[in-house]
């Protein structure tokens, strides 16, 4: 048994390891933050096996916030999705600045409209954190269960994509100040 368990952390390492070194090495061709959060999705979407994964921001106009971009049958049935300030798990998740995980989501009453998952209602989720400010989340649903080693490496690919939005952020910053 501990044979076995040794082996299979040893893997789960070594899948870890994979994912975050493919993940960089396509992040690096991104040069715009649409880019970016194309890539993510992309990569979350492979790499996850899943039915949605979605990028949600906070919105400046209303406190809340806003499912600005997905993927899968899940991501794009919620891109556009207008959370109220307050309500929903992104709240929780920006406020704790740490991860969500939920095999049961559509039963979660702090879950907003959950009746967009459809059958997709295992849900993970982790805070995009630059400079220990959360610029967004990412989100990933699928019908089978998520485990502690799937937010872990998710968690892990949201710190490299949070970083590399900053990144562009900045010098998208940078270069309308010095057009102006």
């Amino acid at each position: 048994q501990v044979i076995a368990r040794d082996i299979t952390q040893r893997k789960q390492h070594e899948r870890e390891r994979e994912a975050i070194i493919s993940v960089s090495a396509v992040l690096r061709q991104a040069g715009t933050k649409t880019g970016i959060l194309n890539i993510i999705l992309d990569q979350l979407v492979s790499l996850f096996e899943v039915d949605g994964a979605m990028l949600v921001m906070p919105n400046a106009q209303t406190g809340g916030f806003v499912n600005e971009m997905g993927r899968g049958i899940v991501g794009e049935r919620m891109t556009g999705l207008v959370i109220p300030a307050g309500r929903g798990v992104c709240s929780w998740v920006t406020a704790n600045k740490t991860a969500y995980l939920n095999n049961h989501a559509d039963q979660d009453p702090l879950f907003y409209r959950p009746e967009l998952l459809g059958n997709s209602h295992c849900v993970a989720c982790a805070p995009l954190l630059a400079q220990e400010q959360v610029i967004g989340s990412l989100w990933l649903a699928r019908q089978m269960d998520f485990v502690e080693q799937d937010l872990h490496l998710l968690t892990a690919i949201a710190d490299i994509a949070a970083n590399a939005i900053h990144r562009v952020m900045l010098h998208e910053q940078t270069e309308l100040q010095l057009h102006h």
